[in-house]
């Protein structure tokens, strides 16, 4: 018979080790240690490859700045052998300009000149491009006429302007007339602002050249120089783009003339030379005024300055007791020796030169 007493048993069964909570763990640790190597590994491959890709575009930049130097210096070089021809074109053509009197043979001549001329202005530019990047510019701080400066600068562009109908007015303000500058440089500057502003001019239209001398606050004495042109105004967010090199507003190339397009050169060359000379120049663009670069520098007059700057003195060579002459000497005329490599221009010169000079080679 059946006993009517139950028995209880007890029986625990173990789950097998890969359903335990242990393994489960690990698991979970293996995946999260896997994730953290992938993605250790690939932000480490990315590294990888970004510090590859910077040294790539380093050794290409490095390459391109080699070959754009050696293209600079190339056509620099280039540019040198070209000043020496260029000269000799658009001296000889001014001095027949001044000559001549049939109206045709004068236009034509003055197409040659104007010509010649904008040549030599661009391989002066490419020649400063070239000293500008290198930094061989230079300081030479001299005593000069500053009117005259204006007036003689001034006149390089008349004939263009008077062919375009070109209305130019200068208003000088000076203290002074003879004051102590870079003269070589500040003729770069003025130069360049002044074809700049005749490029972008409309035919029939006007160009103002203003120059004032003034006291600051400091107590300091400035320059003020500014060359103002009518035509198309800069927008304000182009305002500073335009002294970046070979930078051209493309809206502005329309009152362009005679082919003498923009080349962006100029207007970095006066940035440069400014920063160079410790100057300062702005821009004022309005439909009422045109186009204004405006100019600041300090100053020293003549008279203020002689203890401050001081021209280089060279003890003047004499020429007669050296130079053995080999044809007459016009005693009332003082001698000149004349040094050039170049046959042309050493005849070129001497042409200019023997009225007023006996000459010798």
């Amino acid at each position: 018979t059946w006993s009517t007493k139950a028995t209880c048993l007890s029986i625990i069964v173990h789950p097998p080790f890969y359903k335990t909570g242990w393994f489960y763990s690990l698991i979970a640790i293996l995946i999260m240690s896997i994730l953290l190597y992938i993605i250790y590994w690939y932000n480490a491959r990315q590294q990888h490859i970004q510090k590859l890709l910077k040294e790539k575009i380093e050794i290409m930049s490095e390459q391109m700045e080699a070959i754009n130097k050696e293209k600079l210096s190339y056509f620099t070089n280039l540019a040198h052998e070209f000043k020496t021809p260029l000269t000799l074109i658009q001296g000889p053509a001014s001095q027949l300009v001044r000559q001549t009197t049939d109206p045709k043979e004068k236009e034509d001549l003055q197409i040659i000149n104007r010509n010649a001329q904008y040549l030599l202005s661009l391989v002066n530019q490419l020649i400063d491009l070239r000293k500008i990047d290198t930094q061989n510019l230079t300081l030479n701080y001299s005593q000069f006429n500053f009117s005259k400066f204006l007036n003689t600068t001034t006149t390089d562009f008349s004939s263009l302007m008077k062919e375009r109908n070109i209305s130019f007015e200068k208003i000088y303000r000076l203290k002074s007339d003879h004051i102590y500058s870079d003269k070589e440089n500040l003729h770069k500057i003025l130069f360049n602002l002044l074809s700049n502003a005749i490029k972008h001019t409309p035919d029939k239209g006007k160009i103002t050249l203003h120059a004032n001398q003034f006291i600051d606050k400091s107590n300091k004495l400035m320059q003020f120089i500014s060359v103002t042109n009518s035509g198309s105004i800069i927008a304000p967010d182009e305002i500073d783009k335009i002294f970046n090199r070979f930078y051209r507003i493309p809206e502005q190339n329309k009152y362009t003339n005679y082919g003498q397009s923009s080349t962006g050169i100029g207007l970095h060359i006066v940035k440069e030379l400014i920063n160079l000379l410790g100057r300062t120049i702005k821009v004022k663009s309005s439909e009422k005024v045109g186009v204004s670069f405006r100019l600041y520098f300090p100053i020293a007059l003549a008279d203020t300055a002689e203890n401050e700057i001081h021209e280089e003195y060279k003890e003047p060579v004499p020429v007669e007791d050296k130079i053995e002459p080999f044809i007459p000497i016009d005693r009332s005329k003082p001698t000149l020796l004349l040094v050039e490599d170049n046959p042309d221009m050493r005849h070129y010169i001497k042409n200019m030169l023997k009225e007023k000079y006996n000459i010798a080679e």
